[in-house]
């Protein structure tokens, strides 16, 4: 992985390229198809035993590693296996255990019966390698082999199961060729080359000479080693390993180079002048990547690649002058050497995605188009191909992305996608480079709300989708559960108190963040497996297109159990979150000043980039909306300090991704000098702070640009993955850019930090255009327009979105926008519905909808004219219930007709919802349930994803917080808790009586809400979604006896800071007359 230092502001650079340690096994293993490593298997196999039968697959891979299967049928051997190592380690694992037979390196002793042994046996391997050889055993082993040799151990190899291993390659015959070309002498060359025996020293730098020359007779028998031996391990399938160029280079080079720069290298085990040693060549010199991709083409030439090289560039030397620049300036230099070489490393990952839309297209990545330590993507069309010149993986798939979107008029979004290619392709000449370093994408709670249940494919999918808007830093999907659990066994807890302090998989993001604790649990080991297979799959991937994933840290929350683990350790209370009883809340706080704080801290950081490796940038949230006591300004900045501390004692490149929410949340807890304290505590430039709700309340003036950390310009729009049509996209559309010019401005980058995903798509793709708009969108109509016809293929929605913007995506106030709307809510007669905008400009949108309605129209048109049939329709619910509380206080029959009515909005919600999948609750439920191994499983899993998006808690803590405006929800939720609410008013009505509100809540609760968390669920018959939208438009666009809803907007307010907590004021359903708000306030000044 390659990163760098900035000067200033941050110390990593995007990652421009993968670690090859990590690249998929299926992937390398797979480079020669199943029939040919089905031979090669054969080959071996049947030199020992004619009666096998073999069968190779890739698709037998479990999570990346390799598989074989035995089995005897009618007297003969069976083998399926994954690649033809496989079947040969297969074949060798029978002769051991059923044969009693063995084929070592000196010895052999066969022993196969007949008939043979029965045997039904799956083995599935620990892990995706098991790799072979020390650099030094081609010197003090293999040095005499010749091909028959090579071939023999190339089968143990196979046998053994060895799918990575060095090949032998002709090196010095390839520096001979490279080496006279550059002018050295045959007498120089002659000087330089050890012996046979000694080449391994003379590859590192620690020797030349002994024992040499070399005569061109051995070049020829290496060479004829490396045709052969190279070929064999790719037809079974391995992964030969090739050199790469280390720095190293003869004495004769300062003849030939007089203006590059040498280094000395110490003297290596008393070797004298005459022997030791080589100069060291600067991998600050151009040379450097020069010589060093001759190379490289050199010993690939006629062989191919694997794509995996070895360099070790200091083996027990030291190079003078030596220095942390040295060492990290060599490593960029080879690594960058070998991307510029060997495009695949790098654009492979692009390349597969690309190639998912358009197969005509030429991709080169290089970091040398970094313009300013910002990404750079060059489009042009070339006799009908599309070329894409970009400075990573990430940015060549951005930029094919902006082709498809400006050029092609398509989209690739998260729920719809349409696709218009052109052939020809359109031309196009255009280079762009992004405004800021950095495209962040996520919230700490999207992994609980919308992410929970993905798998490989799903995590798959969304990052190429991430790629394709440039998302180049965000969070990395880490086991964390299972890394603690390993850590809680190690320390001593038992398997009780680890299965009651996890929550629910639903729950998980609130659990690390100190909130709550067991609500949903257990976690199963099968959940901890799938969750490591996804770390393994998704963080290689995001290496591989060059993102920077964000690992977690420990943020100071630890199980109650440590009390009696670590009686003499320091621990802090943690306030109350959301109501929660002592049973689920809260944890302990371990005290920063304790020294088991960096232990543990620095144990979990170990565990979790255990086997994935590390950016180096990481992410951790100690004071999330809670209080630990006792609580000062101390204590906020000696956490800091500990958690800088523990970070860099992991990793001394390590930057610390912090979210600002915590200030925001409560800001009387977070003075403005605490809050100072606790933000440099950390190196300026070692913190980078995510603005999170800068659309609606920006931090960043308040805190002076975060005293000099740089921050990210974020957008979060979503609260619990609600519903609602709503943005406010003049902001974004300014904002962002004015923010990011100014002088003293310590913004470095743009994200998307929605709670939940899924929802107003629209604003979401115009707040990623400003990652490389140079100014806002001068006409957002004609935007939208674009927009719509990207979206659909069809322009004749663009009336409609203009409405849509003048309205729902026009808000501009400071109220709080939760999703929670009348139809979504714990039913009340308390609540007050207000509108940001005008009912007409919302029906004059969906009756735009509901009339373009044309065949032309496909794609995403028909699950936005669901999603705008849906907003009317909620619009209308709210107006609908403030008739049902004029009519309440009048006669028995007006009262029930507006119940009715109130209900009968309802009921057309539940179908038009029904008419799209993606607005169903079916997905959802049964993506929990795959996760189970068994019936308790699937139970436990069901129950985590019915509670969170209802009651959320064991207790309606956060009721309706994750409300989805689903069919299936309003069908067995929302309209029968309404309706049984309002049967229980007219009841009281009918009789006379004095309705009590809290009683019938109580009923709801018991009756409606609890029951949901167990009720079968049936699908609804869908309807065609143009037939009823039509149908409602018709019935519901006119009502005569129906006022707008109140525009109560709080305006912006320049010297408004923050707000309260976000607390759920709804629980008791004691609702104020605020519209849906909080009171606000500044922070405190001092």
């Amino acid at each position: 992985m390659q990163f760098a230092f900035l000067a200033f502001i941050l110390y990593i650079l995007p990652a421009t390229a993968v670690n090859l340690k990590y690249l998929d096994p299926v992937k390398l293993q797979t480079k020669t198809s199943a029939e040919v490593q089905k031979q090669a298997a054969l080959e071996i196999i049947s030199k020992y035993l004619n009666n096998v039968d073999v069968y190779i697959s890739p698709v037998l891979f479990v999570n990346n590693k390799d598989v074989f299967v035995l089995r005897t049928v009618n007297g003969q051997l069976h083998i399926r296996a994954s690649t033809g190592v496989a079947a040969v380690w297969g074949f060798n694992y029978y002769l051991k255990k059923y044969c009693k037979s063995q084929i070592a390196w000196q010895v052999q002793h066969l022993n196969i019966p007949n008939p043979l042994p029965e045997v039904e046996e799956t083995v599935i391997a620990n892990d995706r390698f098991r790799y072979y050889q020390n650099v030094c055993t081609a010197s003090y082993s293999f040095v005499w082999w010749q091909v028959p040799d090579w071939t023999n151990h190339v089968e143990w190899m196979a046998l053994n199961g060895i799918n990575l291993a060095l090949a032998p390659i002709a090196q010095e015959a390839a520096w001979a060729s490279i080496y006279k070309k550059l002018g050295m002498t045959d007498d120089e060359i002659s000087e330089h080359f050890t012996g046979p025996a000694f080449l391994s020293w003379l590859r590192m730098g620690n020797v030349h000479g002994w024992g040499g020359p070399l005569f061109q007779s051995w070049h020829n028998g290496q060479m004829q080693i490396q045709s052969n031996v190279v070929d064999q391990m790719f037809r079974l399938g391995m992964v030969p390993i090739f050199p790469a160029f280390n720095g190293h280079v003869p004495k004769a080079f300062e003849r030939i180079f007089p203006n590059a720069t040498f280094y000395t290298v110490s003297t290596w085990n008393k070797f004298n002048d005459d022997y030791c040693c080589n100069l060291f060549l600067s991998p600050f010199d151009p040379q450097f990547k020069i010589i060093g991709k001759m190379f490289l083409k050199k010993v690939t030439e006629g062989v191919g690649t694997s794509n995996i090289y070895t360099a070790d560039p200091f083996n027990e030397i030291k190079v003078e002058p030596w220095s942390t620049s040295l060492v990290q300036e060599t490593a960029k230099a080879i690594f960058t050497t070998l991307t510029e070489h060997d495009e695949n490393a790098v654009w492979q990952a692009a390349l597969e995605i690309i190639s998912k839309y358009l197969n005509n297209v030429d991709v080169y990545i290089s970091p040398v188009l970094f313009v300013n330590n910002k990404d750079v993507f060059v489009l042009r069309t070339v006799n009908g191909q599309l070329h894409i010149r970009a400075s990573t993986g990430v940015a060549a798939v951005w930029g094919f992305n902006y082709y498809l979107k400006k050029y092609c008029k398509s989209q690739i979004a998260w729920q719809v996608q349409h696709l218009n290619i052109p052939n020809p392709l359109p031309e196009v000449e255009e280079t762009v480079i992004a405004n800021d370093r950095f495209r962040y994408y996520q919230n700490v709670c999207t992994a609980s709300y919308s992410f929970v249940w993905w798998q490989v494919p799903d995590w798959t999918n969304h990052v190429e989708w991430m790629a394709l808007n440039g998302i180049n830093l965000a969070l990395a999907p880490i086991a964390q559960e299972a890394a603690w659990a390993s850590i809680y066994k190690k320390l001593g807890m038992t398997d009780d108190e680890i299965s009651e302090h996890f929550t629910g998989p639903a729950f998980l993001s609130w659990l690390r963040m100190g909130n709550v604790h067991g609500w949903g649990g257990p976690l199963f080991q099968s959940w901890h497996n799938g969750q490591m297979q996804i770390q393994s799959n998704v963080v290689d991937q995001m290496f591989r297109l060059g993102m920077v994933p964000i690992f977690p840290a420990f943020n100071g929350h630890v199980p109650k159990a440590f009390e009696r683990i670590f009686p003499n350790a320091t621990f802090y209370t943690v306030s109350t979150w959301n109501k929660f009883n002592d049973d689920y809340c809260c944890n302990l706080f371990l005290s920063p000043f304790d020294p088991q704080f960096k232990i543990i801290g620095k144990m979990f950081l170990k565990k979790v980039t255990e086997g994935v490796g590390t950016s180096n940038i990481y992410t951790a949230d100690p004071f999330n909306e809670i209080k630990v006591e006792p609580w000062s300004t101390s204590l906020v900045q000696e956490t800091a300090k500990a958690i800088f501390t523990t970070l860099t004692e992991h990793d001394e490149n390590a930057v610390w991704v912090l979210q600002n929410w915590m200030f925001v949340h409560n800001p009387l807890l977070w003075p403005l000098n605490r809050v100072q304290y606790f933000l440099t505590s950390v190196p300026l430039g070692r913190m980078l702070i995510l603005d999170l709700q800068s659309e609606q309340w920006p931090q960043y003036d308040l805190y002076r640009m975060y005293y000099g950390q740089p921050f990210i310009w974020c957008m979060l729009h979503n609260f619990g993955g609600t519903l609602g049509m709503f943005g406010s996209i003049h902001t974004i559309n300014n904002d962002v850019y004015e923010t990011r010019k100014r002088i003293n401005s310590t913004m470095i980058g743009i994200g998307l930090t929605p709670e939940g995903i899924n929802q107003n798509y629209v604003v979401y793709d115009l707040m990623l255009e400003s990652a490389w708009r140079e100014t806002p969108v001068q006409d957002l109509n004609k935007w939208v327009a674009d927009y719509a016809e990207r979206r659909y293929g069809c322009n004749s929605t663009a009336a409609a979105w203009r409405y849509l913007f003048k309205s729902v995506y026009d808000f501009n106030g400071l109220n709080k926008i939760r999703g929670k709307y009348v139809v979504t809510r714990r039913p009340s007669f308390k609540i007050r519905p207000w509108a940001w905008y005008k009912s007409d400009d919302l029906f004059n949108a969906l009756k735009n909808f509901v009339f373009s309605a044309t065949s032309d129209c496909t794609d995403g048109f028909e699950h936005d004219l669901v999603d705008v049939t849906r907003q009317a329709l909620q619009y209308r619910a709210d107006q609908l219930y403030l008739e049902v509380l004029n009519d309440r206080y009048t006669n028995t029959w007006t009262f029930n007709a507006s119940i009715n009515r109130f209900l009968d909005v309802m009921v057309d919600m539940e179908n038009i919802l029904a008419s799209n999948a993606d607005f169903t609750v079916t997905k959802w439920l049964s993506d929990a349930t795959k996760w189970a191994a068994n019936v308790s499983e699937s139970y436990v899993y069901e129950l985590n994803a019915r509670n969170q998006i209802t009651l959320w808690g064991p207790n309606g803590e956060i009721t309706d917080y994750a409300c989805k405006q689903w069919a299936e929800v309003f069908r067995y939720y929302y309209r029968p808790r309404w309706t049984t609410f309002l049967e229980i008013a007219m009841d009281a009505k009918l009789r006379n009586e004095t309705f009590d509100e809290r009683s019938a809540q109580r009923a709801v609760r018991t009756s409606v809400e609890e029951a949901f968390q167990r009720v079968e669920i049936l699908s609804i018959p869908s309807q065609n979604a143009r037939d009823a939208a039509l149908y409602i438009y018709e019935k519901w666009a006119y009502i005569s006896d129906l006022e707008d809803l109140p525009m109560n907007i709080i305006p912006r307010d320049p010297e408004g800071k923050t707000t309260l907590a976000d607390v759920d004021d709804e629980a008791d359903g004691s609702l104020s007359n605020t519209p849906s708000v909080v009171m606000l306030h500044s922070t405190t000044p001092t």
